[in-house]
């Protein structure tokens, strides 16, 4: 019974590994395959001379007591009695574990599940005497039905449900990381799931390669503001050193004091790695590096592509020559914003901004020249406004800012406040030249001046003309171009 209940179920050796981890019902096809197994466990067990029947309890641990079982639909008394007792401990055990279909129940719902199968799945009688036993509090009565387990039965015992457990939760990885499209969401969930197999306190994604450095992309758990910002040089900097420094340190002050770097490779170029740390020296081992090995095979192409489609994405929102949002991602982010506006009774000031003689610089020194303006005042903007507010690279020398629940005050403020930050910064149209840029300005505030962005645009825009006006008739009597000077 010992040996029968430990290799029950070697037979799922022949049973897919994605049916037998399976978290959906499965198919009838899919349940045919499984109910392959006791067989082929008879088949194998068979030519193993226990001196005793394994095989045939192995064969018939499916059989019902009400003949409905398989593979050969033995009833009642027909099923060998070890089978019979198998198929109830088996049961009660499975219930209580948990399974990728559901979660572990609890042991009053295993025996009430006995109950209600007693009669029709398994033999009333014997189920009676499990329950029974059960509730049995004396220890003699204990040790008349029990024979302990030999140390070599618990190892192996062991090896078993961990090698299933290796593969349960590597299929599930992949099966999870088919969907997922972010790299901290990959990484989320390669943390999760890795910390059934391997102890770790701390877990990190460095992403690059020896060529470039390395650069952490993820992290989670004690030390995580010191991986950020380390910035190994090589593959032998990032796998046999820790940062050491007060951010590494616990909760309790304890510092990370080992690692276990696992390589990321996709098509046979390295494209970082997988780290993990503990604070327990030396506790990882061959064999945790063997899982995480395998954890790396499955997560390096999910990793690569999602840091594709992130880049992807970013690019598809963002204007190449300034790094600002584009006017793609302006009118998504915009309309956003603006309905949480408008439901929270807030405001919004939409503010157009314009490259003054911008033509001038192109038609004087080029149009690398007029890149190189574009990008500064892409350079100030990014340094000057809110991250919470919006700025975007409209069109051509025209830039849009959205400053949410500014007051009028502030508004006028904080756009002299740019306008000024353009003008005081340094810019070179060429070695030795010297050109101070300037930006006309038009605000229009939601909902004063409009429920849409068309209707806040236009406004806008009719301002800024206007400012733009007032500047050229201020400067009418120079020439913009003529105050250049050498540096």
């Amino acid at each position: 019974m010992r040996t029968a209940a430990l290799l029950h179920d070697i037979g799922n050796m022949a049973v897919p590994e994605h049916i037998l981890s399976k978290p959906e019902a499965l198919t009838p096809e899919e349940f045919e395959r499984v109910k392959i197994h006791p067989r082929v466990g008879a088949d194998i067990l068979r030519q193993v001379p226990f001196g005793a029947p394994v095989s045939e309890l192995v064969l018939s641990h499916h059989e019902r007591w009400d003949g409905l079982g398989y593979p050969a639909g033995l009833r009642g008394e027909d099923i060998p009695v070890g089978a019979r007792i198998l198929a109830i401990a088996d049961c009660y055990s499975t219930l209580q574990a948990d399974r990728p279909y559901r979660p572990a129940r609890s042991e009053s719902d295993a025996i009430a599940v006995l109950r209600e199968y007693a009669g029709s799945a398994f033999d009333p009688a014997l189920v009676d005497l499990l329950i029974s036993g059960l509730h049995t509090e004396t220890s003699s009565a204990t040790e008349m039905v029990e024979t302990p387990w030999t140390e070599h039965d618990q190892i192996a015992l062991q090896d078993i449900a961990g090698a299933h457990r290796e593969e349960q939760t590597l299929y599930e990885i992949a099966q999870a990381l088919g969907s997922s499209l972010g790299v901290a969401e990959a990484m989320a969930l390669i943390q999760d799931k890795v910390n059934r197999l391997v102890p770790f306190t701390t877990c990190a994604l460095f992403l690059g390669d020896d060529e470039h450095g390395y650069v952490c992309r993820y992290a989670h758990g004690p030390g995580t503001e010191a991986l950020y910002r380390w910035t190994p040089k090589s593959w032998s900097d990032l796998s046999l050193r820790i940062p050491s420094c007060a951010d590494g340190r616990g909760a309790h002050g304890d510092d990370l004091t080992a690692l276990l770097p696992c390589p990321l490779t996709f098509e046979g170029r390295l494209i970082g790695g997988l780290v993990i740390y503990h604070m327990v020296p030396g506790c990882f081992t061959d064999e945790h590096r063997r899982v995480l090995g395998r954890v790396s095979e499955q997560a390096a192409a999910v990793i690569y592509n999602s840091t594709r489609f992130e880049q992807t994405e970013h690019e598809s929102h963002t204007d190449p020559l300034t790094g600002l949002a584009n006017r793609r991602s302006l009118d998504r982010q915009f309309e956003v914003g603006l309905a949480l506006a408008a439901r929270m009774q807030g405001t919004a000031s939409v503010v157009v901004l314009d490259l003054d003689r911008l033509k001038e610089i192109n038609d004087t020194y080029g149009h690398e020249a007029g890149d190189r303006a574009l990008r500064a005042v892409g350079a100030v903007l990014r340094s000057t406004v809110r991250q919470s507010d919006l700025c975007a690279r409209f069109a051509g020398d025209e830039f849009i800012v959205v400053l949410w629940d500014c007051s009028p005050e502030n508004e006028a403020r904080r756009v002299q406040e740019v306008q000024n930050a353009i003008a005081a910064h340094p810019f070179e149209p060429r070695p030795g030249v010297r050109v101070s840029l300037s930006i006309s300005a038009g605000p229009a505030r939601f909902p004063i001046d409009g429920n849409t962005f068309e209707e806040l645009l236009a406004a806008a825009d009719e301002r800024m003309y206007h400012d733009k006006a007032g500047r050229r008739s201020r400067n009418s009597g120079r020439h913009a171009l003529a105050r250049s000077e050498r540096a």
